[in-house]
């Protein structure tokens, strides 16, 4: 279960952290910033540590629903 639980994360990882710089950066361009500024390199980190808290929440939820067997 410790295998299906780290493989569960990895996988929401994968999925939220890309999606998220995706997004952060696209909001810079369309908002005129340059990612040298501090404002927008303080928005991707703060973008990507949202990220990984929503990866690790997903991820969690969803291996409880595997362990109790609500599938």
């Amino acid at each position: 279960m410790g295998r299906l639980r780290r493989d569960l994360i990895l996988q929401r990882t994968v999925l939220w952290v890309p999606t998220s710089l995706i997004l952060s950066i696209s909001m810079l361009f369309y908002a005129g910033l340059k990612l040298s500024e501090p404002e927008s390199i303080a928005a991707v980190a703060i973008s990507f540590f949202a990220a990984l808290l929503l990866a690790r929440k997903s991820g969690n939820q969803r291996y409880r629903q595997i362990r109790t067997g609500y599938i």
